[in-house]
């Protein structure tokens, strides 16, 4: 598990902290090594003399084992924090001793714009035309990769999104992303890019793209020496979500198509994935 020891807190700032999660805070989330995950509510855990982080067994049911490492996760004030212990069960529900320093999030948004490659998407006209989202892969899939759908086998365009293997784990697992500040907006998943068409992904309720409508795109490839960035535009040709209803969506995913791209960034694209 993490840990930042430049962003800390202990002593006096670690009470307040805690007398505020006790008090204020709505919602904790409590992560392994492995990215899974549980959300604990206000009123399904309590603070004892700020030592323990206690929840009863008859309020939630967590499947982590006894003695997982894991990273408790809350805002405070607007800031992401966390600290770091094992998860413990006892007779009457499960219990993580609270350390005596406490941790800033770090902003893995700035930190994965340096490992992997990222987009920012812009939007053209209307209200949101200040707006721009950033975009990042799954940790757990290349986005150029031709056999994440068998369309690709026989043609260097996806049909169907939901043969994408990513959109499947997508859908399936339901990725956690943390910001280091509250009510951010949420960088959306790439889980596909070719020269010709980008596959999103992000929770129905973060969806801010809509079908048939265009916008701008930036496209940042880390290099050997550098980095490639891409201008074009893309319009959005399907939307789709992880229930057969969409009243029961939590997940949605959108297919896009590229309407303008140079040439040259066209063939780097296309190399990436089928050369």
């Amino acid at each position: 598990m993490e840990s930042n020891a430049q962003n800390s807190f202990s002593g006096l700032s670690r009470k307040m902290i805690l007398d505020e999660l006790s008090k204020n805070i709505s919602k904790i989330i409590i992560l392994n090594s492995n990215d899974e995950y549980v959300c604990v509510n206000k009123n399904e855990f309590s603070i004892i003399k700020n030592r323990l982080f206690f929840i009863e067994s008859s309020k939630k049911n967590i499947q982590f084992t006894n003695d997982t490492p894991v990273k408790v996760f809350f805002y405070y004030k607007g800031r992401g924090l966390y600290f770091l212990n094992s998860f413990n069960h006892t007779k009457s529900g499960y219990a993580i001793v609270i350390p005596e320093i406490i941790y800033s999030q770090e902003d893995d948004e700035e930190k994965n714009k340096q490992l992997f490659p990222y987009s920012t998407i812009y939007f053209l006209s209307g209200e949101n035309a200040s707006v721009n989202i950033e975009c990042f892969p799954l940790k757990s899939f290349n986005v150029f990769d031709r056999s994440l759908s068998k369309d690709l086998i026989n043609s260097d365009t996806i049909l169907e999104i939901n043969n994408l293997e990513s959109v499947k784990f997508f859908f399936s697992e339901k990725p956690l992303q943390i910001s280091a500040v509250e009510n951010r907006f949420k960088p959306l998943s790439i889980l596909f890019l070719s020269h010709k068409q980008i596959v999103l992904g992000c929770s129905e309720k973060d969806m801010i793209l809509k079908f048939g409508i265009e916008y701008a795109i930036k496209i940042s490839v880390p290099m050997e020496i550098g980095r490639r960035i891409i201008f074009a535009t893309i319009k959005v040709k399907k939307i789709i979500g992880d229930a057969k209803d969409i009243l029961d969506y939590t997940q949605t995913c959108s297919l896009c198509e590229f309407t303008q791209i140079k040439e040259e960034d066209k063939r780097f694209l296309k190399e990436k994935v089928f050369n």
